[in-house]
Order: structure tokens, then C-alpha cells, then sequence
């Protein structure tokens, strides 16, 4: 039974076809409604045919068969259809459908001819199966043969020539095949003539010329000769030849066999020596075809040991332990030994390690424990491969041998072994083995496991050096995406052509793509003129260390940074340009500033303010110092503390250093000395501190007359600190130790969206993100432990609104008197925006990286005098060169057919902003012109002005061409259309008028609903006709720039609507059956909007372009219908309004949906590109 498989979107048809096909006991017929559901039952079932229509949703009849061909190969393909175009019968043809058969005329003859040709298509397919084994069986044959034979055609073409005549005349079959005009006879005879193959037919009279003792058996010819040129030798041979006949009985061919007879002839012609000469003849064939079969055998095993070979290299990329037990299967293959394993040594050679053992020995051997590491030295018979550094082979392994150790109980039987040692530079790496081949071992043998061996070696060492290139670029990867500081790389020109992420918050730059190509010194450097004694530095050093430098960010701030930097070198040893690192020393040069600052708070404090030693040695006093003990600086700096202090405060210097120790500060009252000799009294506090890597003591004394004093600048400290709390971006807090938080600047409610009423008096726990809670108790823990200043450390904080925030803190403890800390104080800086940042860029610079180097259209960028400073790898090959350095620096108009058109192009780029698909001819290197489509854009510089251009290029000569030919056909598909409509219109008239006579006449039931039914078809075939008509023009015209208000003018002379002016003076470019859109959408809202009173037209400009708009008052449209309208044949009258209003559009790449609110109306948007719209003057309206 013949198995079929029908395919066909119409269900009826596929019913019809299954019906009216298994009529025939021959045929079994399964049926699918898709191409899609086509190769679902393919997967699972097996048919001998499949039927398929043409035209279908989703995959087509060609798509369908060109699928079948690729996965289920030369399956019977018949393509059944109601398309009769020229062009789909080549397509199906060429795609490997064996038959085209259009419906249509009388069903019953329509598949009864699809049965026959279903009975054709697999009768010739199995014929041509049977006839392919045939030939295969046949050649193999005659492969094979021990003479030398070889056949040809009817045209004398050679067809068959076998290994035989490849040793006896030298020449292979590959040399041979295909060749005719006695092509045959020249390694015999050194010249074109008939030999006995051409004579078969020939009279006797023809063939003695040439041969002897000529014996004819039926068609079949046998005679001797005497070739005198195979190989440079004269031999005489005996030669059969006799025809070939195909399977219909008709001559073929022929075919010839010969055989070498020289030492025959030679020999006695007496009886006896006759007889010893057929017995040597009987013998040498029989070692003839003992060496055929040796020879099968070695090509056999030939072939094992090239598939291993190669497959070591296949499984490259598997794992190692995979590797080696494939290694070993092969050693016992290569070898024919059942039984091998596998061994690498350590550095010294002193231990073997086992990593493998062939099946077979796992099975054998019956020991539990097998060892795996082994001494070389205790090893027995087979480690002399170690020892003696070559190959050992055993094979009689029962003789006596002071090196073998013995065997455990359960341990194989050994009778031959061979092993081999793997050298590489010059120490033994592995040792391989076998073992109990049932022959003995040979070199050969040790020749192919050698070979084996070594090639296993070569993938292990190329798998390792592969495995440390990917670490190494991994590690160089991860320092470039991770460092803190800036590396940067600039060519020799000062172009950046390479920088790490971390540029991007230090310059303000969103992605690498808008920095590099700038030039460093011009663009990146604030001050330009100090570049050139940088590059002194380097050339006159080598290199240049901390040198600091100015450079301009994005929004125009400067940064500070110190920069090392020294020349690079390029592949070819040449200078390639400058790189370095960049160290935001912007922070540290603030520091200073503040330290500076603070000097200056001191010197100007009213307060005396003194560092001085244990022993009371002065280190430093402020002015204010100086003022109140009334001596000069270099006199009071002279003195010791001790000779300031009163007898009765030096009393206490003692419990005041215990309680300083103690607890890190004290504070008391003290008098002291003035150089007059009176006495200042002095409110002290004093803390320990580091002073030049020493211990040392800040002492602070205010004047206890001048208390009030001392009190407003306290008082003007505080409000100080206040405003610098108020005004932080960073977040300032307190905590007690336990985590509460005590007080929250501003930044908090500003940054995180908490008023200071929902934060204070709650645990910082709260905040924080759950997943850094066990960071951030540690980092209270070591504060609260060691009483200082941690590292800082980065957390998330949840804001408000439960978004997530970053931040780096600091915590910095607050000590009492006791020593206690009583508080904390933190210092939060939120670092989201740059981490955000940091993985944007990453993506970025990914992406742009992969859109260059795979772009089709050719992207390049010129300078302002036109010669071109960057091309992607499409550009060179648009252009016919080998790489875009060969372009790069030439003037772009030199690329143009005609370059004076230039400027006027740049005229219109200044004039309009930019150029949109501007064709222009392009010349490639080769001279050869092609149609260019071009957007183009000028690039800026840091001052706003045009500084180059940058375009893409997209080959449309293709295109164009193609745009032509496709409207010429359309055109005259317009014209057939029209004429074949008429013609349809006629017959479909006559049909519906029998059709209702018919269904007048009262009879059988069936018939009755039949016949209303075949009305039903014909209606709806009259209004799809008419319905071409009046779309058979779609995509003839070229489109074009058509005024909005002029359509909708047009359109409002057949219904009233209400136009909006925010169309006026808007041209759109557009299929000119536009006009149809409109008709269509105001046509559909009267038929099918129940209550449309009022239409309203409109235009509103949107980023991605024009948005038109059609909105009516009416019943709307359901959610669920609002996409299924633009499906073709979904609807109520042809179903096809909206889905070619779509098509229309879709020409010129406009999109249309319907948005309207179910009850409120039907709303469509038509959303214009923005190179297929324009906005002319209200004049040329």
C-alpha cells in the first residue's frame, strides 16, 4: 500500500482528496491543514508521497518542499494547486518536485490523474533506488575482479576502470573515467585505435590484424595480443570483451577484461609443462586472491586507524577522561589487541600513573583494587619502555625474563605485549600499551601505535595551551573592566583608540563610543600646549611618571589626574602610540587644600593651640599661642612646657598623662607663665595624636577671660558645621552601638525619600538590604572592637519607593572621657549612577563593538576636508579591497562616479540637517560602478561645530533594478488580470444562473442544500472578483509624495468629515493607491460603526515619526477582533479592506493598528517613518 500525505489549507479539498484517493485499495492518505503540521506527521510517520498545494498560510508549497528535500531527502514531491504561473511551475521544478498538476476542469478525471501520477512518481523512485544498489553492486564487482577490466558506453566513454588495470598501466581511475575517443588503448599501444572492447561486432577479418587464436562465444569475444606499452614493458596478455545491456535489453556498453599471459607463453609447449604452467596459473591466482584479500585487510585497517586518527581531533573539546578511553579502545583496534592501557609519568619519570584501560582488560581482569600509581623502578616487564627510552615488544611473554615481576591472582593472562614510550622534548610523557594480539607483534605495529599515540599527545598539549590562553585573556579582561584607576591608549596621531570603563565617570561620558577617536591632546587635554613636554618627558626618558595634567570633562569641568605613561610598539616593532593610566588625584589635591585650609583655621584660632612631646618639647604653636604668653615664635618654641606651668598645676602633670593614656584626651584648667612674668589662666584639652610618625600631644587652651569669646566662636564653629551638614550631597548620620540611628542629614530625605520621623530611633537594619545585613554587622563589630576607622564598605539601601541605591560608607567611633564610645558617626555616598553606568557601558561598547564588525550596509566617518578617518570591514568589501586600512585617508569624492557633486550635497546637509536615502554612483576599485543609498549627518566637535560626516551606505543597485523589472511585471500582471477577471465574470454568471435554476427544482433534500451552497460559493467568488478590480493596480506605480489634504479632500466629497488642520501642508510618501486606504477606513466605520455621526483626521509628530490618526464616534471595535481585522478574509462582506489597506502602506514601511476604546469608537493609527514624511510651505500647497 502506497503510503500519501496531502497538504492543503482548504479542509474540504483535503477531505475530497482522501475520499476520492482511497477508492483505490493501493492508496492510504493522511491529511494536514499546514506546511507546519506537514513536518510534525513527517517526524513520526513514513510516507512513500507527499501532495502539496502552492499557496497556503504561514509555509508555502515551495517553502514545504524545500524543507522535505533537505531533511527526508528525494521523497515522491507533487505540487497541487490552483496557481498555474510560469514562474511557480520552474520554482517547484528546480526545488525537486517531481510533478505539477493545477486543479481545477472535472474532478473525478483530476484525481484520477493525480493517482497516476502519485503511481509514477514512487514506481520511478523505486526503480531508481533498485537501479542505484544495481550499479553499486555492479562497480564494486568489478572493483574487485583480479583482472584487469574496464568498461565504457555506447559513446566509447570509459565508465569503468578497476584497480587492476590502475597497477598495469599505471594510471587511476580518477585519471580514467569520463574520457573517450580510444582513450583506453594509448597506455597499451601508445596511440588512438580500435582494441578488442571496439570489436566485438567486428568479422574476423577485422580483428586478426590485430589479435590471435580468437574464440567467439555467443556476443562474447576472447583473443591474445601483445601490448607492447603498459609501463614501459611487452607483455602478452589474454583479453575478453563482451557487451553491456540495461534492464530494457538494449546495448549499454561493453566491457573488457585482461589478463597477463607473457610467462604462459613462455613456457613448454608440451603437455606437461602445460599442465605445470595452468597448475602455476591456478596457484598465482590463488595468491592472487589471498593478496586481494591481505590488501582488503590492510585497507581496512588502514581506514580504522585514519578514523581514529581523526577522531581525536573531533572530540578536541571533550573531556580528558573521554579522550583517553578513546585512546586506548583505538591502541587495541590499531593493533588488534584485546586487552591495552594507558600511563603518564610525573616530571622525573619516576612514577607511572594508570589512566586508562581498554574495556576488554576491565572485563578480564577480575582484581577488585586495581593499583593506579606505580613506581617506575618496581615495575616489571612493562615499564622497559621507560627504562630502555623505545618501544619493547614480548612476544612470547611465558619465556623467562629476570624483569618480570609475576602477575596477582585474578590478573589477566598475558601472552604477547608490546608498549611504546611518547617523548616530548625529550622527557618520556605517557606510556602506552597492548596486549594479546593473536599474532605476533611487528614494527608496524609499533609504527601505528606510535602514531596514535603521538597524535593523542598533540591534542592533550594543544587542549592545554588553549585552556591557558583563555585564563590569560580571561585575567587581562577582568583587570581592563575592573580597574579603578584609567588605562588609556592613543595611536600616534594622539587619537584614543582604546580606555577602560572607569574613563567614563572621570570624563562624564555615557559610552565609550563618544570618546574614542577623539584626540587626546586637542579634545581631552583642558590645557593642549602642555602635552608636547609630556611626549619630551617620554622620548628623552622612556616614560613618564605622575605627571599631573588637566582634562575637560563632557559638561566642560576640569579633573585633575596624575598620569605614568611610555610609548608602546606595534606588531611590526614600530612606535603604535602613547599609553598609560589616569589617578583622579582630584580628591587628594582637595585634602590638601583642607589641610592647608585647617593650618590657616589654626593660625587664626582664638584659641592657643600647641603639639608638643611626652617630655614637653614644643613641635608647633599658633600665632594665637605666641600672643597670649607674650613671646615671639622662635623664643617660645624654645621653651619646655614645664618651665609655662605654675608650680601648682605642675602638681597634677602626672594624673593628667595617666588619664590622657587612659582614655586618648583629658581636659583641666591650668595657669601658665606669660614672659612677663604674670599669669594666664587656661581651660586645656589635650589629645594623643601621630605627629611625624611620633606620639605626640594637641593641646588646645582657651583664655578663660576671653570665655564669652571662645564661646560665639564656638557657637559660629557649630552653625559652620551645620551649614556643611545641610548642604552635603553625602549622607551624614549618627548610631548608637547597638545600630540605632540618632540623627540623619537632609541628603537622607533628599537621596532615599524618608522624612527624619520615619528613620530616627530605628535600627539602620531596616534599611538595608538584606543580603548586605551580615556585611554591615561586621563592619559594626570591628568599629565597635578596635575604637577606629574601618575601610569603607558598599551596601544597598532600600529607597522609599523600594528601589535599590548604592552607597559607600565610613563610620568613625566617638570616645567619652572613660573611654567609652558613645556614639557613631557615618558618612554615606550614593555611587548608583556610576555602577549603573558601569554595566550600561559594558553592554554598550559590547554591542557597538559587534554592530561595526557585522553591519552589511558599508559606516564611515570623514574628517571636515573629506578624507575618511574610519570604515567598517563592509566598506572595504562594498568597495572591492582587501581591508579598510587601504581607504582610510582618502578623500570620500574619490569613491564617487561623479565627484563634483559633492558639495551640493554638503550645501543640502547644511541646509536640512542631514541627507536621507540619497542615491548616488559609487566607483569600486576595480572601475566597476554601483548604486549607493546614503544617510548622512555631520559630526560636531566640543565648540558645536561640523568637525566630519558621518554616513552608511547600502548597495540598492540590486534593488532598483529589481523595483523596475517588478513594476514592469506588474503591469502587465494588471493587464492579465483584468482580462482574465472578464473571462471568470462571464462563467461565473452562467454558473449562478444554472445554480438557481437548479435549486428552483424541488427534489431530493441533499440536492437542495447543495445547490445553496454552491450559490453561496459563487457570491462569494463574485465579490472577491470584484474586489481585484478595483485593487489590480497595487504596487504598479512607483511610489510617491502625496499632500494628506488632498486625499482626505477627496475622500470627504463621498462622506462627511470633520479635518483637522494638523495634516495641513504634510506629504507622505506612499503607494499612489493610498486614496484606498482612507476610502477604505471611512467606508468600514459607516458599514460596521453603528452609530457614526462624525470622522476625525489628524497629525501629531512622535519621536519615531508621523502619527496619523482616523477616529470615528461609533460602536468601536472588541479587544479581541482589534488585530484579527487586518487578517485576510476576516470579516463580514470580502474580508480583505484592511488587510490590503495594510499591504498598501507597508510599501513605503508605514505601520497601521487599530487603538480605539471598545464603546467609544474605532481609532486607527498610522504611524509614517520618519524619512517617509515632510512638511512643505503653505505656497506649495
Amino acid at each position: 500500500m502506497v503510503s500519501v500525505l496531502y497538504v492543503d489549507d482548504e479542509r474540504d479539498l483535503l477531505e475530497i482528496c482522501k475520499i476520492f484517493l482511497e477508492q483505490s485499495p493501493e492508496f492510504s492518505v493522511k491529511t494536514a491543514a499546514s506546511g507546519e503540521e506537514a513536518l510534525e506527521l513527517l517526524s513520526t510517520h513514513p510516507f512513500d508521497a507527499i501532495i502539496s498545494d502552492y499557496q497556503m498560510p504561514g509555509m508555502d508549497g515551495i517553502a514545504l518542499l524545500k524543507t522535505v528535500r533537505t531533511q527526508y531527502g528525494d521523497i515522491p514531491f507533487i505540487l497541487f494547486t490552483g496557481r498555474g504561473r510560469e514562474e511557480i511551475v520552474i520554482e517547484a521544478i528546480n526545488n525537486g518536485a517531481d510533478f505539477y498538476l493545477q486543479k481545477g476542469g472535472d474532478v473525478k478525471a483530476q484525481f484520477a490523474e493525480l493517482a497516476h501520477k502519485i503511481r509514477q512518481a514512487t514506481a520511478r523512485r523505486q526503480a531508481e533506488i533498485s537501479l542505484i544498489e544495481s550499479e553499486k553492486r555492479l562497480a564494486e564487482i568489478i572493483d574487485f575482479l583480479p583482472d584487469a577490466t574496464f568498461a565504457i558506453n555506447r559513446d566509447g566513454i570509459i565508465i569503468a576502470w578497476n584497480r587492476a588495470i590502475e597497477e598495469m598501466t599505471g594510471l587511476s581511475a580518477e585519471a580514467m573515467l569520463g574520457k573517450g575517443d580510444h582513450e583506453y588503448a594509448l597506455p597499451f599501444y601508445g596511440k588512438r585505435r580500435p582494441i578488442l572492447i571496439d570489436l566485438i561486432f567486428s568479422p574476423e577479418r577485422e580483428v586478426e590484424p590485430y589479435y590471435s587464436n580468437i574464440l567467439r562465444a555467443g556476443a562474447t569475444i576472447t583473443a591474445e595480443t601483445n601490448l607492447p606499452h603498459p609501463r614501459g614493458n611487452q607483455i602478452t596478455v589474454l583479453a575478453k570483451a563482451g557487451p553491456l545491456y540495461n534492464r530494457q535489453g538494449e546495448l549499454a556498453g561493453a566491457i573488457e577484461a585482461i589478463r597477463d599471459i607473457t610467462e604462459r607463453k613462455k613456457a613448454d609447449d608440451e603437455l606437461r609443462a602445460a599442465y605445470e604452467q595452468i597448475t602455476a596459473s591456478e596457484e598465482e591466482l590463488r595468491e592472487q586472491y589471498d593478496a586481494l584479500s591481505i590488501t582488503e585487510q590492510q585497507v581496512r585497517d588502514n581506514a580504522s586507524r585514519l578514523e581514529y586518527m581523526l577522531g581525536f581531533f573531533e572530540r578536541a573539546n571533550t573531556h580528558e577522561k573521554d579522550l583517553l578511553n578513546y585512546a586506548v579502545e583505538g591502541a587495541g583496534i590499531v593493533t588488534g589487541s584485546p586487552l591495552g592501557y594507558l600511563a603518564f609519568l610525573n616530571e622525573d619519570e619516576s612514577e607511572l600513573a594508570m589512566y586508562a584501560w581498554s574495556r576488554s582488560a576491565m572485563t578480564e581482569c577480575s582484581l577488585r583494587e586495581k593499583p593506579v600509581v606505580y613506581k617506575t623502578a618496581e615495575t616489571g616487564l612493562w615499564g622497559e619502555a621507560v627504562r630502555q627510552r623505545r618501544p619493547v615488544i614480548t612476544n612470547d611473554y611465558a619465556a623467562p625474563n629476570p624483569q618480570k615481576k609475576g602477575y596477582p591472582v585474578g590478573h589477566p593472562v598475558i601472552v604477547r605485549h608490546m608498549n611504546i614510550p611518547v617523548i616530548d622534548n625529550g622527557r618520556i610523557v605517557l606510556v602506552a600499551g597492548v596486549a594479546n594480539k593473536p599474532h605476533d607483534y611487528t614494527d608496524d605495529d609499533v609504527s601505528q601505535l606510535s602514531l596514535l599515540m603521538q597524535g593523542l599527545w598533540q591534542v592533550i598539549r594543544q587542549k592545554k595551551t588553549q585552556n591557558d590562553l583563555l585564563e590569560s585573556e580571561e585575567k587581562y579582561r577582568t583587570i581592563i573592566e575592573n580597574i579603578q584607576d584609567v588605562y588609556y591608549r592613543s595611536d600616534t596621531e594622539g587619537n584614543l583608540i582604546m580606555a577602560s570603563p572607569s574613563i567614563l565617570p572621570l570624563l562624564g561620558y555615557e559610552s565609550l563610543d563618544e570618546l574614542l577617536g577623539k584626540n587626546i591632546g586637542r579634545d581631552v587635554w583642558a590645557f593642549p600646549e602642555r602635552r608636547q613636554a609630556f611626549l619630551d618627558i617620554i622620548q628623552r626618558e622612556g616614560e613618564v611618571k605622575d605627571f599631573e595634567v588637566s582634562l575637560r570633562r563632557r559638561d566642560g569641568d576640569l579633573v585633575l589626574v596624575s598620569t605614568s605613561s611610555h610609548f608602546y610598539t606595534n606588531n611590526d616593532g614600530e612606535p603604535g602610540g602613547v599609553e598609560g593610566i589616569f589617578h583622579d588625584i582630584t580628591a587628594i589635591r582637595k585634602a590638601d587644600q583642607q589641610i592647608q585650609l585647617l593650618a590657616g583655621l589654626m593660625e587664626l584660632s582664638p584659641a592657643s593651640i600647641t603639639v608638643h612631646s611626652d617630655d614637653g618639647r614644643f613641635l608647633y604653636a599658633n600665632q594665637r599661642t605666641f600672643e597670649l604668653h607674650g613671646y615671639t615664635r622662635d623664643e617660645f618654641l624654645a621653651l619646655n612646657l614645664h618651665e609655662l606651668d605654675v608650680p601648682s598645676s605642675e602638681e597634677h602633670i602626672r594624673e593628667r598623662i595617666d588619664t590622657l593614656r587612659r582614655t586618648g584626651e583629658a581636659s583641666f584648667d591650668v595657669e601658665h607663665y606669660k614672659k612677663d612674668g604674670s599669669r594666664i589662666p587656661l581651660h586645656v584639652a589635650i589629645r594623643l595624636i601621630r605627629w611625624d610618625s611620633h606620639d605626640a600631644i594637641l593641646s588646645v587652651a582657651t583664655d578663660l577671660s576671653e570665655r564669652k569669646k571662645a564661646g560665639q566662636a564656638l557657637r559660629d564653629m557649630e552653625r559652620l558645621y551645620r551649614i556643611i551638614v545641610n548642604n552635603s550631597h553625602d549622607i551624614i548620620y549618627t548610631l548608637r552601638p547597638d545600630g540605632t540611628l540618632t540623627f540623619i542629614s537632609p541628603s537622607w530625605t533628599a537621596g532615599l525619600g524618608h522624612e527624619p520621623g520615619e528613620v530616627l530611633g530605628k535600627s539602620f537594619r531596616i534599611f538595608v538590604h538584606a543580603d548586605d545585613i551580615p556585611s554591615c554587622e561586621d563592619f559594626l563589630a570591628r568599629t565597635l572592637s578596635s575604637c577606629k576607622v574601618q575601610p569603607a564598605i558598599e551596601l544597598r539601601v532600600i529607597h522609599k519607593d523600594a528601589t535599590i541605591r548604592w552607597y559607600r560608607t565610613t563610620l568613625m567611633p566617638v570616645i567619652d572621657d572613660h573611654g567609652a564610645i558613645t556614639t557613631l558617626v557615618g558618612n554615606a555616598l550614593d555611587f548608583t549612577d556610576y555602577r549603573l553606568a558601569e554595566e550600561a557601558l559594558r553592554t554598550s561598547e559590547a554591542q557597538y563593538r559587534s554592530v561595526i564588525e557585522n553591519i552589511q550596509d558599508a559606516l564611515i566617518r570623514s574628517d571636515k576636508k573629506g578624507n575618511l578617518i574610519m570604515a567598517s570591514p563592509s566598506t572595504a568589501i562594498l568597495f572591492g579591497y582587501d581591508e579598510p586600512e587601504e581607504i582610510l585617508g582618502r578623500p570620500i569624492n574619490s569613491f564617487y562616479q561623479h565627484p563634483e557633486i559633492r558639495p551640493g550635497l554638503i550645501e543640502k546637509m547644511e541646509r536640512e540637517k542631514e541627507l536621507v536615502d540619497q542615491t548616488i554612483e559609487f566607483r569600486r576599485k576595480d572601475g566597476s560602478t554601483f548604486q549607493g543609498s546614503v544617510n548622512a549627518h555631520f559630526v560636531y566637535n566640543a565648540e558645536g561645530e561640523p568637525d566630519g560626516v558621518e554616513c552608511s551606505i547600502h548597495d540598492v543597485t540590486g534593488y532598483l533594478a529589481m523595483e523596475q523589472a517588478i513594476r514592469e511585471a506588474n503591469r502587465k500582471l494588471s493587464l492579465l488580470n483584468s482580462i482574465t477577471r472578464h473571462d471568470v465574470v462571464n462563467q461565473l454568471t452562467i454558473l449562478q444562473g444554472f445554480a438557481q435554476i437548479a435549486s428552483l427544482k424541488k427534489g431530493d433534500p441533499v440536492i437542495e442544500d447543495y445547490m445553496k451552497k454552491i450559490l453561496a460559493a459563487a457570491d462569494t467568488i463574485s465579490r472577491q472578483i470584484e474586489f481585484t478590480r478595483t485593487y489590480q493596480d497595487l504596487g504598479v506605480q512607483a511610489p510617491t509624495w502625496i499632500p494628506v489634504e488632498t486625499v482626505i479632500d477627496h475622500v470627504t466629497s463621498q462622506v462627511p468629515i470633520r479635518f483637522s488642520k494638523t495634516c495641513a501642508g504634510i506629504e507622505i510618501f506612499s503607494d499612489p493607491m493610498l486614496e484606498r486606504v482612507f476610502y477604505n477606513l471611512v467606508d468600514n466605520a459607516g458599514r460596521h460603526g453603528g452609530r457614526v455621526t462624525e470622522i476625525t483626521v489628524r497629525c501629531e509628530r512622535e519621536p519615531d515619526g508621523l502619527l496619523l490618526i482616523v477616529e470615528d464616534n461609533g460602536i468601536g471595535i472588541p479587544l479581541a477582533e482589534k488585530e484579527k481585522i487586518f487578517i485576510r478574509g476576516y470579516g463580514k462582506n470580502t474580508g480583505l479592506g484592511l488587510f490590503l489597506a495594510r499591504e498598501i502602506l507597508s510599501i513605503t514601511g508605514i505601520r497601521i493598528r487599530e487603538s480605539g476604546i471598545e464603546g467609544r469608537g474605532a481609532r486607527f493609527e498610522m504611524l509614517v517613518p520618519k524619512n517617509a514624511f515632510r512638511i512643505t510651505d503653505a505656497k506649495d500647497r
